[in-house]
């Protein structure tokens, strides 16, 4: 009877101490599941080594801040992984890392994986997440630094006969390496085009005698849209006499399709087409047909391979809308199918060659090697949890695979890949 009762007190003392505790505290600290940190720099000027790294206070002056707005964990340091002695120059993204740490380690606790599906960085991009010490350690990149280039330093001529137009840079720190330069004669612009390079030869546009002058500036590369272009670098006079004047020779049609539906140039004296197929103009390709026209507003399939060209005949690169429908072009203007990554996220384009190939799938479950995948409304493949049509399901970050028949954080998942209550 005694041993009864003294088993008795225990479960009591038991029942009474488990109704004391939180449920977190009784069952364990749950999970934090995502993740969001704020990062910048303010009045941060391009050349300048990076400031000091300020937490919590994204108004201070003169520093790079870093905060979360959140109650279950905090910023508990953060530090520069790029040399803090590095001059920064426009286009340059630096990179940190900061370490999380929970609010109440006895309610809320780092667990699991950490990827760019469940840590969001406003302001920059997630690299890395790492759990340490109950800590959470996320290594990101800033977005790009944004400023005005500055312009070339100096244009001139160079000795050397006529046209030859050269520019210097100040430092490459404050430079994208690319420019674009003009030839006047009087008020009129004679030709305009831009390149890489610190010189370009003007003379075969001098084909009138007059006083010639050229101006040159910085400007950002394609896709950037953090650099401004710079003020314009103007070069002396110098005069073209008309027994010295060019005959043309050695042009690039680097405006060809800009009018008709002929292309441009590429005659001989006897009238044949001489530049046929792919022509480059500057940075850009466009198509002519044997005829002298040239594909706009549609695809050309050549070797194998789709191409897109624009309203004027341009190539076309990248993601583009045609129809209304997404396709991705590579870099050689080629359609691409099958998985495309652009940074850490996936797509998938359709490769079944009929009306919609090349196509952005959406919306739409993906059956490969025998694992499941699931492209959203975006075109985005899943990872993480996600409800599709009214069920819940977990997709491995960093595979995007489906997971079925196992638990995930405790949940089960049963082998359709469904979440069972």
């Amino acid at each position: 009877m005694k041993r009864a009762k003294r088993i008795l007190s225990s479960l009591l003392m038991a029942c009474l101490l488990m109704m004391l505790m939180s449920p977190a505290a009784a069952y364990g600290a749950s999970a934090i599941s995502s993740v969001t940190i704020r990062v910048g720099l303010n009045d941060f000027i391009p050349g300048d080594t990076l400031p000091d790294i300020v937490i919590g206070d994204r108004d201070s002056a003169d520093c790079a801040y870093v905060y979360v707005s959140s109650s279950y964990y905090s910023v508990e340091s953060a530090q520069w992984v790029t040399s803090e002695n590095k001059a920064i120059k426009v286009g340059d993204t630096p990179r940190m890392r900061v370490r999380l740490e929970p609010t109440d380690a006895d309610t809320r606790r780092f667990k699991g994986g950490y990827y760019s599906s469940n840590v969001k960085i406003n302001g920059g991009t997630f690299k890395s997440a790492t759990v340490s010490s109950g800590d959470l350690i996320v290594t990101l990149d800033l977005d790009p630094v944004k400023g005005e280039y500055d312009m070339p330093e100096e244009a001139y001529w160079a000795n050397s006969g006529y046209g030859m137009a050269r520019w210097k840079v100040n430092s490459q720190d404050s430079s994208s390496g690319y420019y674009e330069v003009a030839l006047y004669r009087g008020s009129s612009q004679v030709h305009k085009t831009e390149t890489s390079g610190t010189s370009y030869n003007f003379y075969p546009y001098m084909t009138k005698k007059g006083s010639y002058y050229f101006k040159v500036r910085t400007i950002p590369r394609e896709s950037q849209d953090y650099g401004k272009r710079s003020d314009w670098a103007v070069s002396d006079e110098v005069y073209v006499p008309e027994e010295d004047v060019s005959d043309g020779s050695g042009r690039k049609d680097e405006n060809a399709p800009s009018g008709g539906n002929a292309a441009p140039g590429g005659l001989t004296p006897s009238g044949g087409n001489v530049n046929v197929g792919w022509v480059q103009s500057g940075n850009r390709w466009y198509f002519r047909y044997p005829d002298g026209t040239y594909p706009k507003d549609e695809w050309l399939s050549w070797n194998g391979k789709w191409y897109l060209f624009d309203s004027e005949g341009w190539m076309l690169t990248g993601w583009q809308n045609k129809n209304g429908y997404t396709y991705y072009l590579d870099s050689s203007g080629a359609m691409i199918t099958g998985w495309v990554q652009a940074g850490n996220i996936f797509y998938y384009l359709n490769p079944t060659p009929d009306q919609y190939e090349g196509i952005l799938v959406k919306n739409h479950w993906l059956l490969q090697d025998g694992n499941y995948y699931y492209l959203n409304d975006a075109g985005i493949r899943a990872e993480g949890w996600l409800q599709v049509n009214g069920n819940w399901h977990y997709f491995y970050p960093g595979t995007g695979v489906m997971a079925v028949n196992t638990f995930i954080d405790g949940f089960r998942i049963n082998e359709n890949g469904i979440w069972v209550k």
